[in-house]
């Protein structure tokens, strides 16, 4: 049986649609489920923002080509973080597993093949928590033969993962964990970026909202893998200013580009090797993007400063 796919959209009728049509270049987009899950108005919502929801609502009910489409609409904004956490377990409850799409991704035409023989490979690879189909702009080692590599960071740009792995995840952020009161452990942390600690605490502030990272620190606390293709099968097109992440437009060296034609693999390694494990490459990469890291730092002081506003 193919995974279901679980949709996440909100206010970008552009970026949904272009998401849908090249969905739909998939060969296995007819014989899928797929779940819609638009979220709803915010209080402050108001003038172009309300039309562009309501383009996108339209757009959804007009949404053909798949096996069956089931559209979940929430009569007011609950955030995407919370949407993704509650609509992926609504899906992965009642189908095991599921593929997890936002609004600002494209997908190549062999994604969806990817992500369904990755599942069914390693549906009992307990260390797999999840499969992305994206792909950083690393330094493959000329000696790598896999057409795959594996990660302890969590990437939320296409991604696939099982019940069983899910429902081991805590969402709630407490002073007393471990990860607050150890550098040790918030050195292991970072080992796959030296941003993620950072966001960790962001989250337990409420600076930030974010359903990736705290997926990740559970893949961390498990001692979890994510894998990823050697070339990306997704491109993000939702650094333009339109989504959450509107105060900085992202590098042009982040965004990988497809692989030539059909991207096929014969197999799936049979295990997590130690050298397919490419946590240095994405974090000298990540490191090296310091234009990136300097206008997420200034996205997130304008947020303090907006939080602190509105307390006093």
């Amino acid at each position: 049986m193919l995974a279901p796919i679980a949709l996440f959209v909100y206010n970008r009728p552009c970026h949904t649609r272009q998401t849908v049509e090249a969905l739909l270049q998939n060969s296995l987009a007819s014989s899928s489920e797929l779940f819609v899950f638009a979220d709803g108005l915010k209080k402050t919502t108001f003038g172009e923002e309300i039309e562009k929801i309501r383009e996108t609502r339209e757009f959804i009910h007009q949404i053909k080509g798949f096996k069956s489409i089931n559209i979940i609409e929430s009569n007011h904004n609950i955030g995407l973080a919370k949407s993704v956490i509650e609509g992926v377990t609504d899906v992965i409850i009642k189908y095991g597993k599921v593929i997890v799409i936002e609004d600002d991704i494209l997908t190549h035409p062999d994604f969806l093949t990817f992500m369904n023989d990755g599942l069914n490979t390693y549906k009992n690879t307990e260390e797999l928590f999840m499969i992305s189909g994206f792909s950083y702009n690393i330094k493959i080692p000329n000696s790598y033969q896999n057409k795959v590599y594996f990660t302890h960071r969590c990437c939320s740009w296409g991604w696939a993962t099982w019940l069983d792995r899910w429902e081991k995840a805590n969402w709630i952020l407490d002073d007393d964990m471990d990860i607050f009161l150890s550098k040790k452990l918030q050195h292991s942390f970072n080992k796959p970026g030296r941003d993620l600690y950072n966001m960790l605490t962001l989250q337990k502030k409420g600076i930030i909202d974010s359903w990736a990272i705290r997926w990740g620190y559970n893949m961390f606390c498990n001692k979890a893998y994510c894998m990823n293709p050697i070339h990306s099968l997704v491109k993000n097109i939702g650094f333009d200013g339109s989504g959450t992440h509107k105060d900085y437009i992202i590098s042009d060296n982040y965004v990988a580009d497809f692989p030539q034609g059909r991207f096929t693999l014969d197999s799936f390694p049979c295990c997590i090797k130690k050298e397919m494990v490419l946590d240095k490459q994405i974090r000298s990469f990540l490191d090296g993007n310091t234009s990136l890291y300097q206008k997420i730092r200034y996205s997130i002081r304008k947020r303090v400063k907006q939080i602190s506003k509105q307390q006093v």
